[in-house]
């Protein structure tokens, strides 16, 4: 290899490591890029409550007339207004996800009078317990141009507008928040009734059998 081609085969060495080095300043510019715009994204965001779901040991609403409560025991969940229903703990867990935490899309600045968001007749109010504190979340009236709903904590008495998704979470009858009865339960049932039935039908088959053996014996008697 002659001197001039050292040196071009130099020279394009170092344009490779250049070219290398910039995309990878690239890389690490995009990921900072990304991460602070994650971090800036989750700054702005405005959350009503901060509470997690699993240290919520009671949850109350409004349904059809009356209150329905949800009280906690070790990892057993049941209602106030009806002990006989057998809670599925799952199901509580997934209503809870609706408000620990819950987001707001909004905080109303300088709010006027209660009734001006519909507080004095609210559509639901949710109250939980965490630990020795107990939030009331009352939800007012839509807002028409958004679609979400005016909400006001007790905890800092702050009006939101937040989604209409919490409004339809908590729009639940405590029968529907009952264990199901298990699929492979009803197989099971319905397998061993089965197999009643062919042993009954085995049964009655052996039964006519020695019926039909009993009388060739009986007829073969009186032609003897």
């Amino acid at each position: 290899m002659t001197k001039g081609q050292k040196k071009q085969a130099i020279g394009i060495v170092v344009m490779l490591l250049v070219l290398v080095a910039a995309l990878l300043a690239l890389k690490l510019y995009n990921k900072n890029a990304n991460e602070n715009k994650a971090q800036e994204e989750e700054a702005a965001k405005i959350f009503v409550t901060s509470a997690e779901a699993a240290g919520i040991t009671e949850i109350s609403w409004h349904q059809e007339g009356q209150f329905l409560t949800m009280t906690k025991d070790g990892d057993t969940w049941s209602c106030k207004e009806h002990p006989e229903y057998v809670i599925d703990a799952d199901k509580v867990e997934t209503l809870l996800e609706n408000i620990a935490p819950l987001e707001a899309e909004q905080v109303v600045d300088d709010p006027e009078a209660d009734e001006v968001y519909g507080f004095d007749l609210p559509a639901n109010v949710i109250s939980y317990t965490a630990g020795e504190e107990t939030i009331t979340l009352t939800v007012g009236m839509e807002n028409e141009i958004t679609g979400g709903y005016y909400l006001k904590s007790s905890a800092d008495g702050m009006v939101y507008l937040v989604d209409e998704a919490l409004v339809s979470a908590f729009n639940i009858d405590a029968s529907e928040l009952e264990i199901e009865e298990d699929a492979e339960s009803s197989e099971t049932s319905g397998a061993s009734e089965i197999s009643e039935t062919s042993q009954a039908s085995e049964t009655a088959e052996n039964s006519d059998a020695s019926e039909v053996a009993d009388t060739d014996a009986a007829l073969g008697t009186d032609v003897e």
